[in-house]
């Protein structure tokens, strides 16, 4: 039996041969012309390759070879010569010379082209028709430079001047502007009781119709086929879905075309909760908009975590859209699960506003969870879950208005709770909120601004009467001029205005420009002492104080002052005349004697729903924040209730004593 050679293997230069390598030799011997010692010599020479052994007896290949372009270049350059000179006597009329088979296998080695294989000569003949080209002198590879150094140069003007007339045609165009109105809407649809599916996303789809770009939440798989075929029936274009693992979802649809619709994800979400993310346009303005759904309440024992979580996905989905966004817009809409106890909003920078704080604090549009307004569900606990924010990095719009829809009953449904309950049917159990952003330069419509309307000449004065008519004339009395404002039937101190009926406000020493950020005091027992004896007597508790409040102020703070005068418990129209006449007469007189722009604000009630009082929330904290246009800052007080407000607010709390003897000690 013959012995298997593996001719592939590497072996060293005086290794002994297998007998039967004749068959390479001959091969080698045949192509090379050499003789059968000089090719197993090559053979051994390079550890039995055939086609090295063949390259190296046929010659050494060039270290580097001309690509097609430079080839085609050089033939252009050669026929153009052969074209321009005279014919001479060994060239013109002459035939070319046929090569010997060993000059074209030369040519096909020296070529990089495989070897070894070659046996017939109509083989030999192709394969050198594939490799025939002249190599590049010198000369050739400098003219091909100069004619690439030429077009690459023509190229680079005509890239210039391309750039030259697009930011001319920029810088012509008009800034960026938008146009209109702008209704943008969170829902959050509810994925229970999917017998409803039907009637409640019809229901809802009409209350989002008025508006122009919808995020929803807790979209399922099976509300969505109903959700999409309703919003469609209401002009909207189409309903994107998020990508995400939980069995509820956010969606968003719009009347504008939509477009780089992706998912951002919570890595650390545990209920598989993300960032849905689009792009819509208002004028010639992007508008990139967030859909969220962030973490939800799960039991106290997990609650801690939950709350952080929050914040984390709060500021991760500000961020993404922020720096998707840069100078221009974004709106992030969603189900935010935000309470008093989670504090200030994380959101980066003054540029992002709460539309339903700009929008004035409308009470009626305040809670978008509400077990009191919303009978189909069996509590009475009310917050505002849901909530537009608007992110405006070069000032081109402002929020113009801010409403609730979807809080009507259905007439024809209702739901059996899992008490057996039966009880009356609403779109969802979160209601719908709509913000309406508008051009920041436009102003808005309203009776003041409408056309006057026509006056009616006076009538004719009546002829007067007898003394018997009008002695017997029925008595009516004089109708008041003006109405006096009062809380709970006591006149509110002059200069001062009411808010909310439930909140005293005043500006002193017009508004502060160049602010950044608060700077809140409480006013007894922190700026003045309270003196139980004389009520309306005043002075500074800190001789240094008013030097520390001016350096603030030139320093970009807004000074606020935010107090609680609780009267809940006074019932004698003489006794609230007199507390509230004594609160705002010290705070006047303080602020007079400081000289600097002071906001005071003095809540009035425990009771009322807009958490004003210190012990309540934050709710004097965004007031002030709204109306000097900043967010962030700290509070300084004396009492557990500031401490309470500065941690519903999410900003540092100072004791007064720490603030005005070790942080800023009298000199």
């Amino acid at each position: 039996m013959a012995e298997i050679v593996d001719l592939t293997a590497d072996s060293p230069p005086d290794a002994p041969q297998p007998a039967d390598d004749s068959a390479v030799v001959a091969r080698l011997e045949l192509f090379t012309g050499a003789s059968a010692d000089a090719a197993r010599a090559a053979l051994r020479a390079h550890g039995n390759d055939a086609d090295a052994a063949a390259a190296a007896l046929l010659g050494s290949i060039p270290d580097a070879r001309a690509t097609d372009a430079d080839l085609a270049a050089i033939r252009r350059l050669r026929d153009e010569e052969r074209a321009s000179a005279p014919p001479t006597p060994s060239t013109s009329g002459a035939a070319a010379p046929t090569p010997s088979v060993k000059e074209m296998k030369a040519a096909i080695a020296a070529a990089g082209l495989a070897t070894a294989d070659l046996l017939e000569r109509a083989d030999v003949e192709a394969r050198y028709a594939e490799a025939l080209a002249p190599a590049a002198s010198a000369a050739d590879l400098a003219a091909i430079r100069r004619l690439r150094d030429e077009q690459n140069g023509s190229m680079a003007r005509q890239l210039a001047e391309a750039r030259r007339k697009r930011a001319a045609h920029h810088a012509s165009r008009p800034p960026p502007s938008v146009t209109g109105e702008l209704k943008v809407c969170t829902f959050n649809v509810w994925f229970e009781h999917e017998d409803t599916f039907a009637k409640r996303m019809a229901a809802i789809a009409r209350e989002c119709a008025g508006a122009d770009i919808v995020g929803f939440q807790e979209v399922t798989d099976e509300s969505f086929p109903f959700l999409e075929a309703a919003l469609k029936r209401q002009g909207f274009r189409g309903l994107l879905k998020q990508a995400a693992p939980a069995p509820y979802y956010c969606c968003v649809a719009s009347k504008k075309p939509l477009r780089q619709a992706r998912t951002h994800h919570f890595q650390r979400s545990m209920m598989g909760r993300g960032v849905l993310l689009a792009v819509a346009s208002w004028g010639d303005v992007d508008v990139h908009v967030g859909v969220v759904h962030l973490e939800s309440f799960v039991g106290k024992e997990h609650d801690a975590a939950v709350r952080a979580e929050r914040r984390r996905q709060l500021a991760a989905a500000g961020a993404e859209l922020q720096g998707r966004a840069g100078t221009g817009l974004a709106v992030l809409l969603g189900d935010c699960n935000w309470d008093d106890r989670d504090g200030a909003v994380p959101l980066n920078g003054s540029d992002w506003r709460d539309a339903w704080e700009e929008a004035g604090y409308p009470r009626d549009a305040q809670y978008t969870y509400d077990g009191r307004a919303n009978r189909m569900l069996s509590h009475r606990y009310q917050n505002r879950y849901d909530r537009v924010f608007l992110f405006d990095g070069s000032k081109l719009a402002r929020v113009a208005g801010f409403a609730l829809i979807g809080t009507a009953r259905l007439p024809d449904l209702t739901i059996t709770d899992r008490h057996k309950r039966v009880l009356p049917a609403y779109p969802s159990d979160h209601f719908g909120a709509v913000a309406t952003l508008a051009p920041a330069g436009q102003k808005p419509s309203s009776a003041a601004t409408a056309a006057k309307p026509v006056v009616a000449a006076p009538a004719p004065k009546p002829a007067p009467k007898s003394a018997a008519a009008s002695f017997f004339a029925p008595r009516t009395k004089k109708a008041k001029t003006a109405a006096t404002v009062k809380y709970r039937g006591a006149a509110i101190p002059d200069g001062w205005q009411l808010v909310d009926d439930a909140l005293l406000v005043r500006r002193f020493g017009g508004s502060p420009q160049d602010v950044r950020r608060l700077a809140g005091f409480d006013f007894d027992d922190t700026l003045s002492p309270l003196d139980w004896g004389r009520p309306d007597a005043w002075s500074h508790l800190y001789g240094h104080a008013p030097r520390v409040i001016r350096q603030l102020a030139a320093d970009g703070h807004a000074i606020v002052v935010l107090s609680n005068e609780c009267l809940d418990r006074y019932k004698r129209l003489d006794y609230l005349v007199k507390k509230m006449r004594d609160k705002c007469s010290k705070i006047g007189s303080w602020a007079n004697d400081v000289g600097v722009p002071v906001l005071a604000l003095v809540a009035l009630s425990k009771q009322d729903e807009t958490k004003y009082h210190k012990s309540q929330g934050d709710g004097m904290w965004r007031k002030a924040c709204a109306d000097r246009g900043v967010s962030g800052g700290f509070y300084v007080g004396d009492a557990a209730d500031d401490e309470s407000l500065a941690r519903f607010a999410g900003v540092p709390f100072h004791h007064v004593k720490e603030f005005f003897e070790r942080m800023h000690k009298a000199s």
